[in-house]
């Protein structure tokens, strides 16, 4: 195995450590916040479906039902999209600026973890 490559898993390694919170379920507040999201995009996106097709029990067609999933995927991306903004936020926060939490004399140099 190269050293690069040993390099890059081990880089992966520390970034997977640093956005763990938001994968694991560990932080409450924030598994809270993500539920409460995923939440309203379904509630509005159900909204949609209940005015093109109406409510209540009736046999949903083939539009409907590709509906269904396509709304079900775009809960997945919303989800997705809202989580990765606030990962980026809590690297680099609101100013856009990455955070090292290494000594500026090794910002733009390689080096081992």
């Amino acid at each position: 195995m190269l050293i690069t490559e040993l390099s890059a898993d081990r880089l992966c390694e520390r970034g997977r450590l640093y956005i763990r919170k938001f994968f694991n379920g560990d932080d409450e507040a924030l598994a809270q916040e993500l539920y409460r999201v995923k939440r309203r995009d379904e509630d509005q996106l159900r909204g949609i479906r209940e005015r093109e097709f109406g409510t209540g029990m009736h046999q949903k067609g083939k539009r409907e039902r590709d509906m269904e999933k396509e709304h079900l995927d775009e809960v997945k991306r919303r989800q997705k999209d809202y989580a990765f903004d606030k990962i980026k936020k809590a690297f680099y926060g609101d100013d856009g600026v990455a955070r090292n939490p290494w000594s500026e004399n090794v910002a733009e140099t390689m080096f081992w973890m």
